[in-house]
């Protein structure tokens, strides 16, 4: 991959990063998948097991990390490619639809990335609440001008539930309104079904990428 052109070396050196963690963490579990395949912790009552559990969780945490920094790397390189494919709709009237499509994934992008900063109060959810009516305009506008023409509706129900969770996040936000521990306990491992967390925004994002739109 290094040899291709054109040469990305800040992706290339945290992709290097990424495989050498999924190296370690396979290690980790390969170390220790006959112990408990053949079921041999029975007979030193977890002792191997529990010796094997903190550089395993090591392996992982790292692994997070460098799965975060490789995740955002990748999606500036993508704004960057959307961003051009844009400026080369914008003047094209018989691109128009594209360029409809390309501007909202573009807003809905921008949202995606802001999101856990504003759930962590760590960014000023009045700026969340100007991209959430920006993409809701957006929408709005793309589903009025060309929505007979789509061939599924499953973006645009994504789409309208996406925004009805953010509005749900923010108001939350505005009451400080936090998430009991039961409604933290389920949306760590139920996660989508918990009305406006990030777990749910993303799931209905997803839902939008998974179902594009496409004319007939």
């Amino acid at each position: 991959a290094k040899a291709m052109k054109p040469s990305l070396p800040d992706l290339e050196a945290v992709a290097e990063k990424y495989y050498e963690s999924l190296q370690e963490i396979a290690a980790q579990i390969n170390g220790v998948y006959d112990y408990y395949h053949e079921n041999e912790f029975l007979k030193d009552d977890f002792q191997r097991g529990k010796a094997a559990h903190p550089a395993l969780l090591k392996a992982f945490k790292k692994f997070e990390a460098v799965n975060g920094e490789f995740a955002a790397l990748l999606e500036n390189y993508r704004d960057q490619a959307v961003l051009k494919d844009l400026e080369l709709f914008k003047n094209d009237p018989e691109r128009a639809f594209e360029y409809a499509v390309t501007d909202c994934g573009v807003k809905r992008s921008k949202i995606i990335n802001a999101l856990p900063a504003v759930d962590e109060r760590k960014a000023n959810p009045e700026s969340m609440r100007l991209m959430v009516d920006e993409f809701e305009k957006c929408n709005s506008e793309l589903y009025s001008k060309y929505s007979r023409g789509i061939l599924t509706m499953k973006h645009f129900d994504a789409a309208h539930d996406f925004i009805e969770e953010l509005r749900a996040l923010l108001i939350r936000i505005e009451k400080k309104r936090p998430l009991t521990e039961e409604e933290k306990k389920n949306s760590r491992y139920a996660g989508w079904p918990i009305e406006g967390t990030p777990s749910r925004i993303t799931f209905l994002y997803n839902q939008m990428v998974e179902n594009p739109l496409l004319a007939k």
